[in-house]
Formats: C-alpha cells, structure tokens, sequence
C-alpha cells in the first residue's frame, strides 16, 4: 500500500489491481497478456516507483521491465541481462541507481549469485552474491522487504536476516525457537541443480514439511518501530500459521494462532501503526457473529463467494 493506494498483484491472472484503501472501491486494473506492443507472457513481480508515478511489472523468460503509468497506459520496456541466463522473480527498487533482484541460477553452470543490483541507466548486472545451497533456491517467496530507508533480506527457510548494502550484506538479526531450528534441517538437506538424485530428495523434502511438526517455514519476515513479526507455516497449514511479535525494547514477545475474535490471516503488509492481511475465509461464521462488523460490510462478508476476490482486513496497534 502507497498513501491511500491498495496494489494487489494477482499471479493466477497475469495482473495489477488498484483499490482505494480507505473506501475498497475498485480504480484501475493493468493487465497487458499478449505478444503486442506493450504486452507480456509473463509477470513475476511488481514495483512502484513513487517519485516517477510509474508502475513496473516483471517479466521472467524472457525477461524484461514494462513500465506503466498509474493509469495502465504503457511507457516503455528494458530488456534484463541475459547472461547468464536468469529466471528473474522478484525485484525491489534499492535507490536512485539500482534495482535489486532475485533470479534462479543454475549453480553447476554458472558461477553467478542469485541476488543482483542492475542498473537503471544501463540495465546491466552491478553487483552478484548469495549463493543458495539446494532447497533454498526454491524457497524465496518474499526474499526483499524494506523498513526506515533499510533494505533486508532472508528466505523462507532460515531464521536469519540480513541488510542489504550496495557492498553485499551482513547478517542484522535472527530468530531462535530453541531446539526448532530450520537452518540445521535447511544445511543437512542441500543438493545441488545437477545432483543425481535431485528429485527424490526434493519429495522427501516436501513430504518432511507436510508431515514434521518440528519443521517449518515463514510466510513472511517484517517489523515496525515496535516489533520484529514473523509468520510461521507448520505442516504447510496456512490456516494454523502463527503470528509472532517481539518487542524491540522489552525482548518480549506475543504469539498467537488466531486473533481473541477468532479470526486468522495471511499477513501483506506490516506499519508502524496497522497491519493488513488476507482473511481466511473458513472462520466466515466467527466474523459474521461478531460485533466487528457494520451492516454493509456484514451483507458483503455474507454474499462473499468462494472464487470471489480475497477479504482483506486491517488490524491497528493499540
């Protein structure tokens, strides 16, 4: 969200869609799927680029930048390095000079890191680093986010944070849940792109975090002035993920499944006064029951469909 703007990116349908976040109603919705001018196959990520007023969506294979105005109209495309060849799938804009990026290299071709700056004037490769070992690689869902004019990075399956600098990185903080440590999991089960058994123990490995109990994995990794918020997935059930705050201050820290209203969520965005999430629809009942609600919003929750698009709802700190 950027001052009263919702983006919602939308993987399955290829799109952007703009709400107003005071009010939920609907403004613009880019979606450009084509070979045309101005047109993609694929998008894997998007950034805002508030001082320009300009929207830019990421394309993997092949990999380009479009850049849009807020209104959808389209302004220009860059091509991305393509040497070595990179899976682009996930960019965030660093500074006035570079963006970052993460990318999918293949390890035993190509001595290349997954994170990348590039350019915004010449659209070349500044800086390369972090090379992931075996299943990490797969498990970089929201590697990048970005707190008091501070870049960060960490992937789903390790309790460690890192700030990025134009320089490389080092590590900022780390989680510790005593003996449930994933990092020891993660290091004992690397294989390499190449490795011949690649696949059975990439099942074994999926099968581990659907069945273990003392495996898990984050679903996101934020903080704010007052907390350092964790997200954590537990036999990849969403529905039962934890919510984690620890307090910067105090070294406390409050955990919780689901709110005292019986309400549990995807996190998506983290402020220093709210927090937005996605509702897990399955506890309609609990919401509807509530006094939470208005009469319109009530009408809304109970008209909502299955295939409609997802709830949000925005939690404020006392």
């Amino acid at each position: 969200m950027i001052n009263d703007t919702l983006f919602v990116f939308d993987r399955s349908l290829k799109s952007l869609q703009l709400f107003d976040a005071l009010t939920g109603k609907h403004l613009n919705t880019i979606m450009k799927v084509g070979q045309g001018l101005g047109e993609y196959l694929h998008v894997a990520d998007f950034v805002i680029d508030t001082l320009e007023k300009k929207i830019l969506l990421l394309s993997a294979m092949p990999d380009f930048i479009y850049f849009y105005s807020y209104a959808g109209q389209f302004i220009d495309r860059v091509d991305l390095p393509s040497k070595p060849p990179n899976a682009y799938s996930k960019m965030i804009d660093f500074d006035n000079e570079s963006y970052l990026v993460w990318a999918f290299v293949d390890e035993s071709r190509y001595d290349f890191g997954n994170i990348s700056f590039i350019s915004k004037q010449t659209s070349q490769i500044l800086n390369s680093f972090w090379k992931s070992k075996g299943i990490e690689q797969y498990y970089a869902l929201f590697p990048f986010w970005q707190y008091s004019d501070k870049t960060f990075f960490s992937t789903n399956i390790t309790n460690k944070v890192y700030q990025i600098t134009r320089d490389g990185y080092h590590l900022a903080y780390k989680w510790d849940f005593g003996k449930f440590d994933i990092d020891k999991y993660r290091e004992s089960n690397a294989f390499k792109v190449n490795d011949k058994n690649r696949s059975e123990k990439s099942e074994k490995i999926s099968r581990d975090f659907s069945n273990r109990g003392d495996l898990y994995y984050f679903g996101k990794k934020l903080e704010n002035k007052v907390f350092y918020y964790a997200q954590i997935v537990i036999k990849n059930d969403i529905k039962s993920s934890y919510h984690i705050f620890y307090n910067k201050e105090t070294n406390n820290y409050h955990g919780f499944i689901k709110t005292v209203e019986e309400l549990s969520f995807i996190t998506y965005c983290l402020t220093d006064d709210y927090l937005i999430g996605e509702l897990l629809q399955h506890n309609n009942t609990e919401l509807l029951n509530s006094s939470l609600l208005n009469d319109v919003d009530r009408a809304i929750l109970n008209s909502a469909k299955e295939d409609d698009n997802p709830l949000l709802i925005k939690l404020y700190f006392k």
